[in-house]
Parts: structure tokens; C-alpha cells; sequence
């Protein structure tokens, strides 16, 4: 588990982008490590998620939390398997040259980026959680937490893709 966190490390780092790596059209990340880290960390942003149904006090509040934390990296991983195919032509088309499986690896890297920012913004979450009983204003911090983390995670792709 500590190799996973390092390697983790060296992504968030930028170390596995680096250009001499990246040389060949190659991106080298290992899918078995990566996709469980994935689903992990969006499980940690969904939990605190969940803190808001176990705070309120409804009836089936802790399935609901449970759920949430199921729902946040299924969400991400669905929509990777869904949109891959066109993704993967649209950059072929382009002139990427990344191979299909190297394409894999770089998407889900910035999943695993942008599910990293949002575990790291999970506590700030949490706080609010338990401050407020703004169901609103909870949908909007998620909005914006989610959104922050979607354009560092963006900005990764972006940068890692110019590197190429």
C-alpha cells in the first residue's frame, strides 16, 4: 500500500510526466495500481459526501452515505469506459501518439489526479458538513469542489498532452 501512495506521489509530483519519459508516445502507469487508487480516493471524497445524509438524521442515512461513497468513482470509471473509444480516435485523428492502451493509462491518470484533489478537499467538506443544514449551499460546495478539482485535473491532461 505504501508503493501505491509513492507512486501516487510521483503522479501528483509530476515525475511520471516528465518529458524524457514520455518520449516514444509512451506513458507508463500501471492500470492494476492506478484504477484501485481510483476508486479509493473517490470513495473518500463520497464519504464525506455521505456526512451530510448521516448528520440530517433521515431514515437509511448510513446506506445513503455508503452509497454516495459507491456512486462518486463509479461515476468517474463508468464514464471513462463510456467515452474512451471516442476519445482515443479523436486524439488519433489529431495526431496523438499515443497508443490505445497508453491513452488508457493517461485518462486514468487524471482521474486518479482529479479524485486525489477532491479526497484532499474531503475534510473541508466534512467541516461544512457538520456547520450548516443548507442543503443548497452543500450542492454548490460540491459544485465548486468537484469543479477545482476537475480543472487541476484537467490542467494535468493538458499539460502532460503538450509534454508529448
Amino acid at each position: 500500500m505504501l508503493a501505491w501512495l509513492r507512486q501516487l506521489d510521483e503522479l501528483l509530483r509530476g515525475d511520471r510526466t516528465r518529458t524524457d519519459q514520455l518520449q516514444g508516445g509512451r506513458f507508463s502507469l500501471s492500470l492494476r495500481i492506478f484504477v484501485p487508487l481510483a476508486v479509493g480516493l473517490g470513495a473518500i471524497y463520497g464519504f464525506f459526501m455521505g456526512w451530510y445524509a448521516i448528520f440530517d438524521g433521515r431514515d437509511g442515512r448510513y446506506l445513503h452515505a455508503l452509497a454516495v461513497s459507491i456512486k462518486l468513482p463509479a461515476l468517474f470509471l463508468l464514464t471513462l469506459c463510456v467515452t474512451f473509444p471516442s476519445l482515443y480516435v479523436f486524439n488519433a485523428l489529431v495526431g496523438c501518439r499515443l497508443s490505445f492502451v497508453a491513452s488508457l493509462r493517461l485518462l486514468v491518470a487524471a482521474i486518479v489526479v482529479n479524485v486525489a484533489v477532491g479526497a484532499s478537499l474531503g475534510p473541508i467538506l466534512g467541516f461544512f458538513t457538520v456547520s450548516t443544514t443548507s442543503y443548497p449551499f452543500m450542492v454548490l460546495l460540491n459544485v465548486v469542489l468537484l469543479g477545482i478539482a476537475g480543472v487541476i485535473a484537467l490542467a494535468f491532461l493538458l499539460r502532460t498532452l503538450l509534454s508529448l
